[in-house]
Formats: structure tokens, sequence, C-alpha cells
């Protein structure tokens, strides 16, 4: 078995494997999502744009897009190599803590400790109302 990957400051709260395999991101204690390839070499530098603990990551189908979700309570989306990509996703009113990305890249989904479940067009834009039913947090 190999070595420990240390990639965040602090506690790792998420991981995601792209599809082919080749390609890893991660969500941490320390607000940041970082890239590393499937020996874990950290690649690029660590993508900084949440305001607290990043809780879930995801990778698109094409691997063309990051999506993250924080306990500031936004979804972000990030470009392959590391930029964001538009203003951050807000309509949470509590930590955003699960993302997804449907396999057809088109859908966002995300579920926050506020008990909502909400959905989003691939450009970030809200798509229908939000989900309502949970007694606690999704």
């Amino acid at each position: 078995m190999g070595n420990p990957i240390q990639i965040h400051a602090g506690g790792v709260y998420s991981v995601a494997i792209s599809p082919d395999g080749q390609n890893n991101v991660s969500g941490g204690e320390d607000g940041t999502v970082r890239l590393w390839d499937s020996q874990g070499k950290p690649v690029g530098h660590s993508l900084k744009g949440h305001t607290g603990g990043v809780d879930s990551v995801a990778i698109s189908p094409d691997e063309q897009t990051i999506i993250s979700g924080g306990e500031d309570g936004t979804v972000r989306l990030w470009d392959s190599q590391g930029n964001l990509v538009g203003n951050p996703l807000e309509g949470h009113e509590d930590w955003v803590s699960s993302v997804a990305i449907g396999p057809d890249g088109q859908t966002i989904v995300s579920g926050g400790f506020d008990g909502t479940v909400r959905l989003w067009d691939s450009q970030g834009n809200p798509v229908g109302s939000p989900l309502e039913g949970h007694t606690g947090g999704v």
C-alpha cells in the first residue's frame, strides 16, 4: 500500500475521481479544492474561493467542469485548469453538503443543511424552485 497523500491543511471532506480514473479532486477543511493525478501528485495550485470548508466535490462526465459545495452556502464551478467559472451559485441558507452533476453534464444538483435540494443548469442558473420536504439537512 502506498503512502498517504497530504494535500490539504486539515481534514479532507470529499473526494471524486474522474470518469477515466486519471484525475482526482478533493475538498477540504482548509476551504480549498485540490486537483491531483492518479499517482497522488498535486496538479496545479489550490483552488480558492470558498470562505469555509469544502464539503463536497464532483467532476463532470466530460472532465471539463469541477463542482464544489461549501460551508459558506455556495456552489462553485471550476474549469479543468482550476479557474473559477462564473459567479458562485447562491440560494442555500446553510452549508452545501452534497453536489453532483448529471450524466449529460447539463444538470447540477446540490443539497444543503437548510433541508433543500436545488437544481442548476451547467451555466449555474437555477432550474425551478428548491425541492423542500426534508426535516433536517440533506
